[in-house]
C-alpha cells in the first residue's frame, strides 16, 4: 500500500510540476575548477553550463584577495556553443586567492549567477567554499504572473461561459456584468504585462530597483534575452486582442462566434507566444514541448476560468425556485471540465517525460515541498468538481454555488501556486551511475555492457560475455558499439566505433559519442569465430 501511494505521489509530480520551471541554468564544468590550486596562471576563465544561456546580462567578473578585479573586462559566449562563456585574465597572475564571481540569464528567462573560488599557488588562508548557483525567488514575479495567469483565465473563462456553456438570453444585468468582467481582465491583463518588463529588467541586472527602469538594461533585456522578445510579442498581440475586443463589447455581442474569432485567435496566440519564453522551448524536442506548454495552460485557464464564470455569472440563476438552467450550465461546463483535465494529464505526463530526474527531490527542497502544495490543491479542487459532475445527475434542487466558490478559490491558489514554481529552480538531476547492462543471447550465454561515467564526454566501454558457469568466452572476433540519442525525431548523433580486445574475452574502448545528456540507445554488434552475430540494443540515461 504504501509502495502504491508513492507511485501515486510520482504521478501527479509528472502531473501537476509546472511547465515552464526545469531546473535553471547550472554549472557542469568550469576551468579552473572550484576551489582547485593552480600551478600557473591560467589565460581565461571557463564556464560549461547545461544549457544555453542568453545574450543578455551575462559576465565573469575575477577579485584577487585584495578586491581587485584581474580580469580583461571581456565576457564572451562562444559562437559555436552557447552553454559555454569565457572571459580573459590579465597576464602572469601572481600566487594569491581568487574569486570568479559570475551572471548569466538560463534560457527560460531566469538570471542565475555565483562565486568559483580558486588559488595559483597553495591557499595558505583555505578557500571559501562555492557559492551555489540558483535564481531567487522574487515575490514580485510570482504576483505579477499570478495576476497574469488568473486575468487570462477570467476571460477566456467569460467567453466560453456565453458561446458554450450558457443556453439563455442574456438579460441587461448579466451583459452588464460580463462587460465588466472582461474590461478588468483586459485591464489586469495589460497591468501585468507592462509590470513585467521592469521586473524582468530587475532580476537580469542584479535584483535592485533602481536598475529597472534605466534605458540600457531595459533595451538590453528587450533585445538580447528570449524573455525580452517574447515580451514584446505578447504586448503587441494584448493591444490588438484589446482592439479587437471593442466591437464586441459595443455591440454586447457574447454569444456571437463571429465577433469572438477575432479575440480568441489573439488570446490563443498570446498563450502560445508565453510557451516559448520556458524551459518547453530549449528541451530537444522543442516543438512537443512548446506544443504541451501552450495545452497545458489553455486547459489550465479554461479550467479555472471557467469556474470563474460560474461563479460571477450565474448568481442569479442559483437564487431562482427552479433552477434547471443553473444546472444546465453546470452539466455543459463539467464536459468541458472533463477534457481540460484530460489535456491537463496528457500535457503533464508526458512533459513529465522529458524532465522528471529525481524522485526524492519532491520531498527535500523548496521546489518539491511547493509542488506537494499544489498537489493537495489540486486533488481538492479535482474532488469538488467530481461532486458537482455527480450532483448533475441526480437533479437535485439545491445550490451549490458555495462548493463551486470554493473551488474557484482553490484554483487561484493553484494559479499562484504554479506562479511561485516559475521563479524557484528545480533541483539539478543527480549525478549519474556508471551503466551496468546484461541480457541472455543464447546458448546459456550472457552479454554484459559497462559504460563508465555514464555522463556526457569521454567514457570507457567494455563488453564481455559469459557462459551459464560465469567463465568468459573467449571465441569472439570482434566487437562494434552504436551510440545513437532517441527521440521523437527517430535517431540523432549516431556513431560508430570498434572496441579492442584487451585479453581474452574481454573487449574495451574509450569513446566521446555520449555528447550531451538525455536517452540513449547502444546497439552492441559481435562476431564470433564461427561467423555468428551477436546483436543486442541497450538503453540508458544520463
Amino acid at each position: 500500500m504504501r509502495q502504491n501511494k508513492r507511485w501515486l505521489i510520482f504521478l501527479l509530480f509528472l502531473v501537476l510540476i509546472p511547465k515552464t520551471s526545469f531546473a535553471h541554468a547550472y554549472i557542469t564544468n568550469s576551468n579552473p575548477g572550484e576551489n582547485s590550486e593552480l600551478k600557473q596562471a591560467p589565460k581565461q576563465i571557463e564556464i560549461e553550463f547545461n544549457e544555453q544561456i542568453e545574450e543578455g546580462f551575462h559576465s565573469i567578473k575575477v577579485y584577487n584577495s585584495s578586491g581587485e578585479r584581474v580580469d580583461a573586462g571581456k565576457t564572451v559566449i562562444q559562437k559555436n556553443d552557447s552553454r559555454i562563456m569565457t572571459a580573459a585574465l590579465k597576464k602572469n597572475l601572481p600566487h594569491d586567492i581568487y574569486r570568479a564571481e559570475w551572471n548569466a540569464v538560463s534560457a527560460d528567462g531566469h538570471p542565475v549567477s555565483g562565486v568559483i573560488p580558486f588559488s595559483i599557488g597553495k591557499a595558505g588562508g583555505g578557500l571559501q567554499e562555492k557559492t551555489s548557483s540558483q535564481a531567487a525567488l522574487h515575490p514580485e514575479a510570482a504576483i505579477d504572473r499570478g495576476i497574469l495567469y488568473t486575468a487570462l483565465s477570467l476571460f477566456i473563462g467569460t467567453a466560453f461561459f456565453h458561446l458554450f456553456w450558457f443556453r439563455r438570453n442574456e438579460g441587461s444585468s448579466k451583459n452588464s456584468r460580463t462587460v465588466k468582467l472582461l474590461v478588468i481582465s483586459l485591464c489586469l491583463t495589460g497591468l501585468a504585462l507592462v509590470c513585467q518588463l521592469p521586473i524582468q529588467t530587475k532580476e537580469n541586472a542584479g535584483g535592485a530597483w533602481s536598475a529597472a527602469f534605466q534605458p540600457d538594461y531595459v533595451k538590453e533585456t528587450l533585445l538580447k534575452t528570449a524573455g525580452g522578445h517574447v515580451w514584446m510579442i505578447q504586448i503587441s498581440l494584448f493591444i490588438l486582442l484589446a482592439v479587437s475586443m471593442i466591437p464586441l463589447l459595443k455591440k454586447k455581442a457574447f454569444r456571437s462566434f463571429a465577433y469572438w474569432t477575432t479575440p480568441l485567435l489573439f488570446f490563443f496566440a498570446s498563450l502560445l507566444a508565453k510557451a516559448f519564453a520556458g524551459h518547453a522551448a530549449v528541451i530537444d524536442e522543442k516543438a512537443v514541448g512548446i506544443t504541451m506548454d501552450f495545452l497545458h495552460l489553455s486547459a489550465a485557464s479554461v479550467w479555472t476560468g471557467g469556474i470563474a464564470a460560474l461563479v460571477l455569472l450565474l448568481s442569479s440563476e442559483w437564487r431562482n425556485t427552479d433552477k434547471t438552467i443553473a444546472w444546465e450550465t453546470v452539466r455543459r461546463f463539467s464536459t468541458w471540465a472533463f477534457a481540460s483535465v484530460g489535456v491537463l494529464l496528457f500535457s503533464g505526463v508526458l512533459n513529465g517525460f522529458f524532465i522528471i530526474r529525481s524522485f526524492d527531490s519532491l520531498f527535500h527542497t523548496a521546489y518539491g515541498k511547493t509542488l506537494l502544495l499544489k498537489i493537495g490543491l489540486f486533488v481538492i479542487m479535482l474532488a469538488l468538481g467530481a461532486i458537482h459532475v455527480w450532483m448533475t445527475k441526480l437533479r437535485r434542487n439545491k445550490s451549490i454555488s458555495g462548493t463551486i466558490k470554493a473551488e474557484w478559490v482553490i484554483g487561484i491558489a493553484v494559479l499562484f501556486t504554479t506562479a511561485v514554481f516559475t521563479s524557484l529552480p528545480s533541483p539539478p538531476p543527480p549525478a549519474p551511475l556508471p551503466f551496468n547492462g546484461s541480457d541472455m543471447i543464447g546458448n546459456g550465454e550472457t552479454l554484459s555492457l559497462h559504460i563508465t561515467p555514464n555522463q556526457p564526454g569521454k567514457n570507457e566501454f567494455q563488453v564481455i560475455v559469459t557462459d551459464h558457469n560465469g567463465s568468459l568466452v573467449k571465441d569472439i572476433q570482434q566487437f562494434t558499439v552504436t551510440v545513437y540519442q532517441t527521440g521523437f525525431s527517430g535517431k540523432q548523433h549516431e556513431s560508430t566505433f570498434d572496441l579492442k580486445k584487451t585479453k581474452e574475452g574481454t573487449f574495451e574502448a574509450a569513446n566521446m559519442s555520449i555528447t550531451e545528456k538525455g536517452n540513449w540507445k547502444i546497439k552492441v554488434h559481435g562476431l564470433t569465430n564461427d561467423f555468428n552475430e551477436i546483436n543486442q540494443i541497450f538503453s540508458t540515461t544520463n
